[in-house]
């Protein structure tokens, strides 16, 4: 039963293929109507490329947000609250590898926002001194007063 989708418009409820040539079917499908998905997703963007952007930019504000709520919604180190200045401090210090294995998009925060909601103690709100401070101390970062 695990290995069959449900569906009910069959008599026993289950689908006529298995899951794994289902599967299969599907990227039969898409591989043969490919270019025209991309050829689609292309001229779609750039008929509403304002749109998407502003839609975009209110995802990754509203995870933004939620990351800064559960964080405590203050800075840990100053108790600054001004979320203009938010940085996001990787605890273990490596915030750079992060951001170059996901880029610095909306996918860098879904992975801190998941991380947080996991429960793992990894991230910290920082002011953007604060940040700059710590990477510093810890060896992260060089300043020429050092």
């Amino acid at each position: 039963m695990r290995n069959f989708y449900r569906d009910i418009q069959k008599k026993d409820g289950l689908s006529s293929s298995c899951k794994k040539c289902h599967r299969e079917q599907q990227i039969i499908s898409y591989e043969k109507r490919r270019q025209k998905i991309i050829d689609y997703a292309k001229q779609y963007y750039s008929k509403n490329k304002k749109k998407q952007i502003l839609r975009q930019r209110e995802i990754r504000k509203e995870i933004i947000s939620e990351i800064h709520n559960l964080l405590g919604n203050k800075y840990e180190r100053c108790g600054i609250k001004d979320k203009r200045i938010l940085q996001i401090d990787h605890l273990n210090g490596k915030g750079y590898r992060h951001r170059k294995i996901s880029g610095c998009g909306m996918s860098y925060y879904r992975d801190i926002l998941k991380s947080i909601k996991s429960n793992k103690k990894e991230y910290r709100l920082l002011c953007a001194n604060c940040n700059l401070i710590e990477g510093i101390r810890k060896g992260y970062r060089q300043s020429i007063w050092s």
